[in-house]
């Protein structure tokens, strides 16, 4: 095995495998953070082809649950999260299941149901194990430690000073910057800065930005708006405009809550409106220094012609299978059958797009309407519950926090309509 590889799996398995079997019944909360840790230095990379970091994790939890219960500690399930997320993430698991009668690779639709089980697993485990809000406090700590780390790790690839530290877990050679950033593990800043990345920066500069903005007294100040600082930076050099259009977005509403949750409405609406003519002054400069960008946002770029085609692919699929689709995640598998002839040989087109780069659109076509409609009950119930702890709860911090990460909610909306990163425990995570 190479060195380096074998260092990973070090990192990522060993130590946490021996603290957390010595502490892990007594504080299973520290299985989030140590998810959250190590999906952030690994990402999606496949131990033994087998499981991911993410995967592990889950199976480790589920164990310490286990034990609990053998050992007399008492679980139990509100009506609301029963109604709001089990339900209807069961019955989104069902559906998919059901595509598996039309889906002509049936593969893929079990690798689909494979990883959201987990993503179901996951969420209930930290539903569990995340206890109170000193809890919380903690993994908001680790939250702006890793925004800090993956955002200056993505800076320095962005300006081409080629630090990748875990590039050896790239997939077979790769030709060209290009195939990297496609080829790549999903990125987290260890990897290459577009995609993915720049959601994840949302993950965490969106609840960063809320306390900032929303002038929570804290000794973090400073660390606060480094991370923030070091955030928006990010975001901005890393070429996504789903990620750039979702900050602005999500800037805007955490000003719109500001303004409505505080007493002094002038100071928050000047420090709010500076900020904002700060940062859009600074990107606006940036994309018009920036051939490549200035491109990409006068839609005049290969990405939205492409995803103009998928769109379109995708319409004259759901004409004939909008109810039950296709089989989830098989998207590829009638690629060919409804991409215009004129496209066939064109290089851009030629290789099978594994997904319409709409996440929308990819559980639409997959599993159906009512699969569609199942999760985005979950998005609209998760923003809900968001909003009912931001209007009952007497703590400064939870209030702030629950603003934050609707924000990151609307920016996730946004990087929805434009790739595929169902998967992402992040998301899951949050509910």
């Amino acid at each position: 095995m190479n060195p380096m590889v074998a260092a990973a799996l070090a990192i990522a398995f060993v130590p946490p495998a021996v603290w957390f079997t010595a502490r892990a019944v007594e504080k299973p909360f520290h299985l989030i953070i140590l998810s959250f840790i190590g999906y952030s230095l690994i990402g999606y990379y496949m131990f033994f082809g087998i499981f991911s970091v993410f995967q592990f994790y889950v199976l480790l939890g589920l164990g310490v649950l286990g034990l609990n219960m053998a050992g007399g500690r008492q679980y139990s399930v509100s009506l609301p999260f029963l109604k709001q997320i089990l339900f209807p993430m069961a019955a989104f698991l069902l559906l998919g299941a059901l595509s598996l009668r039309v889906a002509r690779e049936p593969g893929i639709t079990l690798v689909y149901l494979r990883n959201y089980t987990g993503s179901l697993a996951f969420t209930f485990l930290v539903y569990q194990f995340l206890g109170n809000e000193k809890d919380l406090r903690v993994f908001f700590k680790v939250l702006v430690l890793v925004l800090l780390a993956n955002a200056g790790l993505g800076v320095l690839q962005a300006m081409g000073l080629s630090f990748f530290p875990a590039t050896y877990l790239l997939p077979g050679a790769l030709l060209n910057d290009m195939d990297q950033s496609i080829a790549a593990p999903k990125p987290r800043g260890f990897y290459h800065m577009p995609f993915e990345f720049g959601k994840d920066l949302l993950f965490a500069s969106m609840p960063v930005l809320a306390f900032v903005l929303m002038g929570y007294r804290t000794r973090w100040k400073p660390v606060l708006f480094a991370a923030l600082a070091l955030g928006i930076v990010a975001i901005g050099v890393s070429e996504l405009r789903s990620a750039q259009i979702g900050f602005v977005l999500g800037l805007l509403y955490i000003m719109f809550r500001a303004i409505q949750d505080t007493e002094n409405k002038r100071a928050v609406l000047v420090r709010g409106a500076a900020l904002f003519t700060l940062i859009a002054a600074a990107l606006g400069i940036y994309i018009a220094a920036n051939p490549y960008l200035m491109q990409r946002y006068m839609l005049g770029d290969s990405s939205m012609f492409l995803r103009i085609i998928l769109i379109t692919m995708t319409a004259a699929i759901l004409r004939e299978h909008w109810l039950w689709g296709i089989g989830l995640g098989n998207f590829k598998s009638v690629y060919y059958e409804y991409l215009p002839q004129i496209f066939m040989n064109k290089g851009a087109f030629s290789q099978k797009a594994l997904q319409p780069h709409n996440v929308f659109l990819d559980i639409w076509t997959g599993g159906g309407v009512f699969m569609l409609l199942a999760y985005l009950a979950i998005f609209v119930f998760t923003f809900a519950a968001l909003e009912r702890v931001r209007r009952r709860n007497t703590s400064r911090f939870l209030h702030i926090l629950s603003v934050g990460f609707q924000a990151f909610l609307i920016g996730y909306l946004i990087e929805c309509v434009f790739h595929n990163h169902i998967f992402d425990n992040n998301y899951w995570l949050l509910i």
